[in-house]
């Protein structure tokens, strides 16, 4: 054998070894990308979370100090109380309606959020509009010039699950 058939050996097993360390390397960085994307997704799904519920328990926390309201979903709804309850219950219900809205909006944010968590706002806001107190707030909103001043997909969402609540009665 030639000394040129033994180069043209070396030679082929060092392109050999490049390039699977090359098809290597490109396979490695692609994963650590995804796995580094998940580790995100995870991460907005949480921070996102977190923030809806801290700020549906800062909604509870209100409701507390104003029980004679009765803006909580566990409380009767009571429809003849003095001008001043109703006003902050209307005060409350408006900040319920803001959670639920960012709610709406952050499911789009994370595939997570809107896997698992947004079935649960859904269920929160179907609950509430079925109270006659806070179906009339909204319905009193939507009614008003201009709708609800909120983002238009989820003001289209509500009136269709106020069509659905309809239909369900």
């Amino acid at each position: 054998m030639a000394w040129t058939d033994y180069a043209w050996e070396i030679l082929t097993a060092l392109l050999g070894a490049g390039i699977l360390g090359l098809t290597w390397e490109i396979y490695r960085t692609r994963r650590d990308e995804a796995e580094a994307r998940a580790r995100e997704a995870e991460s907005t799904y949480f921070q996102l979370y977190d923030e809806l519920a801290g700020r549906y328990l800062e909604f509870l926390a209100l409701c507390a100090e104003e029980p004679m309201a009765h803006a909580n979903l566990n409380q009767e709804d009571v429809a003849d109380l003095p001008p001043a309850l109703l006003a902050r219950r209307t005060i409350l219900y408006e900040f319920l309606f803001a959670v639920l809205e960012r709610a709406y909006i952050y499911r789009s944010r994370s595939p997570a959020l809107h896997q698992t968590g947004w079935p649960e706002w859904d269920s929160y806001l179907r609950a509430y509009l079925r109270r006659p107190s806070f179906r009339r707030e909204v319905e009193g909103w939507m009614d008003a010039e201009g709708g609800l001043g909120m983002n238009p997909a989820f003001e289209r969402y509500v009136a269709s699950v106020l069509a659905d609540e309809d239909q369900r009665s």
